[in-house]
């Protein structure tokens, strides 16, 4: 039966959020106490045991949360992520932009939040759009697809960590195993469905009389270089990975005894974040 009611809760989560468009956090809340009254809580217990469960939750992916928002900020305001997203596509190519998107996607959430990742990113999808003459819909699904995938599989972003420290697994294998899942998610979700949504809907008229208007571009100081905005993005994933190899290579030896400080996800993150505010400020945009 608490299966069921897992299920029920779930079920009534998605509904409040979706349907009814409640605050997520709310929606959480008001699950929670039902699933609470639903399994036989004590009332008068539920109310700490949720707060309880939620400290321990903030204990582990609190500090990481803090930062990871701290540093997508920071990759954004200089252009980086944009730079990331120009660098993909040039490997890629115009004709196979969808992939170039979708795996820009799944590169670019790794440290940007969903929500800000798709905005930052909508400017690329208007581009490639007008230049491919392919559906706008099929980049808006390969992009979707690889940014949420890669959120929900690719640590450090909260989701998996949280995955990844209840389920006692280390952080660099699950790391490599999300990489691979997310990979092939993403070109099967992202592009392979994106192009057959593409075919099925076509082109929508009102996007693309939309994208043609003009819009006030970013002012940068300087423009960031591909080899800074992809070393960035990549030095807490290397950090994290450092940590994984040097126990398996190296274990008890002064190299692993660094990366298990340096290579601890807060301390990977923090270093990225001091790292970013130091060689991102001549880049900061100046205004739009």
């Amino acid at each position: 039966m608490l299966l069921v009611y897992f299920l029920l809760a779930l079920v009534f989560l998605f509904i409040l959020i979706l349907k009814f468009k409640v605050e997520p956090f709310i929606s959480l809340l008001v699950t929670a106490f039902g699933l609470a009254f639903l399994v036989g809580l004590p009332i008068a217990e539920s109310s700490q045991v949720i707060a309880a469960g939620f400290g321990d939750t903030l204990a582990g992916v609190g500090i990481l949360i803090g930062l990871g928002i701290v540093f997508g900020q920071f990759l954004a305001k200089s252009g980086a992520v944009e730079r990331i997203a120009e660098g993909i596509l040039r490997v890629t190519g115009i004709k196979k932009s969808p992939i170039g998107i979708a795996m820009t996607g799944t590169v670019v959430s790794i440290p940007v939040f969903f929500d800000a990742a798709f905005v930052i990113l909508n400017k690329v999808i208007g581009s490639v759009t007008r230049k491919t003459n392919l559906p706008r819909i099929t980049f808006v699904t390969a992009l979707a697809i690889g940014l949420i995938v890669s959120h929900s599989m690719i640590i450090p972003t909260p989701g998996p960590l949280v995955v990844a420290e209840n389920i006692g697994v280390d952080l660099g294998i699950f790391l490599i195993a999300g990489l691979v899942v997310a990979a092939i998610a993403t070109l099967v979700g992202g592009y392979g469905y994106g192009m057959f949504i593409g075919k099925r809907i076509g082109h929508n008229q009102s996007d693309l009389e939309e994208m043609e208007e003009p819009e006030e571009e970013q002012i940068y100081k300087k423009q960031i270089s591909y080899s800074l905005s992809f070393g960035l993005l990549l030095l807490p994933i290397v950090l994290i990975l450092g940590n994984t190899i040097s126990q398996l290579l190296l274990p008890d030896s002064p190299v692993s005894t660094v990366f298990s400080f340096i290579g601890d996800k807060n301390v990977a993150l923090l270093i990225s974040v001091i790292t970013a505010l130091i060689v991102l400020k001549p880049y900061i945009a100046i205004h739009k």
